[in-house]
């Protein structure tokens, strides 16, 4: 094999949801960050030493890297309900990139938030956090998550069955990630950056959990 890809002939436990997919395991663990992942599937960016055509292989996670991706992938649901409450409902997600206890967020906004702004933002997230909300998630028809109020992104392509993950009463998204099972687990947070991405375009990087400590 080159490296490249790694096939399986059966599924391994790593999920679609990159970059968490962690581990695959082959005497020792070489891979840490795959492009992609199927349940027979890895790409990935570096070659994998040792591996050959029809050998056995151990497809596993890491699971303190798992926990902090999903205290950060969580806690950007938390950021999206704050930044629309503190600066208004135009504020949506224009995208996100999380990794272990850090994520960066976009949003619309036509300006640099304030000082005061980015306080009462971390300080509502925290709030949440506090409040250990109650994290779910349940699989339905594209129509029926309509009918549930479920937050939907502006131009995206939704399959005919959806995955909607529900903080409390106070979010509700459409959402194919690894979360929490309650916002207390995020554990502390903190606003790092505030920058322009592009005209209207805002980007927040945080920090949560050990990260938000150091």
């Amino acid at each position: 094999l080159s490296g490249q890809a790694l096939p399986f002939d059966r599924e391994h436990p790593m999920s679609l949801q990159v970059p968490e997919c962690a581990v695959v395991g082959h005497d020792v663990e070489s891979v840490t960050r795959p492009l992609k992942c199927t349940p027979r599937f890895v790409a990935t960016r570096w070659p994998v030493a040792g591996v050959r055509l029809d050998d056995s292989v151990t497809a596993r996670v890491n699971p303190e890297r798992r926990q902090a991706i999903r205290r950060a992938h969580s806690a950007t649901h938390v950021l999206h309900y704050a930044l629309r409450k503190h600066l208004g409902q135009h504020a949506q997600q224009q995208g996100s990139k999380v990794d272990a206890d850090w994520l960066r967020f976009d949003f619309t906004n036509p300006k640099a938030l304030t000082a005061d702004e980015l306080v009462r933002v971390e300080d509502e997230v925290n709030q949440k956090i506090m409040d250990t909300e109650p994290v779910a998630w349940a699989n339905m028809s594209l129509a029926q998550a309509r009918t549930t109020g479920a937050m939907m992104l502006f131009g995206e392509k939704y399959p005919d069955v959806v995955r909607v993950v529900s903080m409390g009463e106070f979010s509700k998204e459409l959402c194919g990630g690894t979360h929490l099972s309650n916002t207390g687990q995020i554990g502390p947070f903190k606003i790092i950056g505030e920058e322009s991405v592009s005209a209207g375009t805002r980007r927040i990087t945080a920090l949560t959990g050990r990260a938000a400590l150091e």
